[in-house]
């Protein structure tokens, strides 16, 4: 691997996952690290310990349905979802997300099309305007991939 940017960018996003997904610590999150070259032990310990998951290093699954990705420089990471978080009841939820970020973007958007809105409003309002719906529409496409992760 890439070393440290590596190693930063799995562990970030091992923790992302289990806070997205509300899973309890007490719950072992396997990970397989598919790694272009050698992983030294240190590295995988490292991982295990600050990523709060269990790495094996194995192969790309055949298909990333099932599997939520975990990427960094030169690695990716996959977690089976099955036996971990219940998909049945994911599925709806980030379905329900999705409904109200589209919504906020779409009224976020409104606003900012109004010609009004942006000659009478300070121009830090409008810019901050601008930097929610950049953020809303960052938020969306975390959800759909979650939504695609799901299969």
């Amino acid at each position: 691997p890439e070393g440290m940017d590596s190693l930063r960018g799995l562990v970030t996003d091992a923790r992302r996952f289990r806070a997205q997904h509300q899973i309890p610590r007490a719950t072992d999150v396997p990970v397989i690290v598919a790694i272009d070259g050698e992983a030294p032990a240190w590295w995988l310990d490292q991982l295990a310990a600050l990523g709060d998951c269990s790495p094996t290093v194995g192969v790309r699954p055949e298909s990333a349905a099932g599997h939520a990705r975990l990427s960094a420089p030169g690695v990716e990471g996959f977690v089976p979802l099955a036996g971990l978080i219940d998909v049945e009841a994911e599925r709806p939820r980030i379905t329900k997300a999705i409904e109200g970020i589209e919504s906020s973007i779409a009224g976020s958007r409104a606003k900012l099309s109004n010609p009004s809105f942006r000659d009478k409003a300070p121009s830090h309002v409008v810019t901050q305007e601008e930097g929610r719906l950049a953020e809303l529409e960052a938020e969306l496409a975390e959800q759909r991939r979650l939504l695609e992760e799901l299969g």
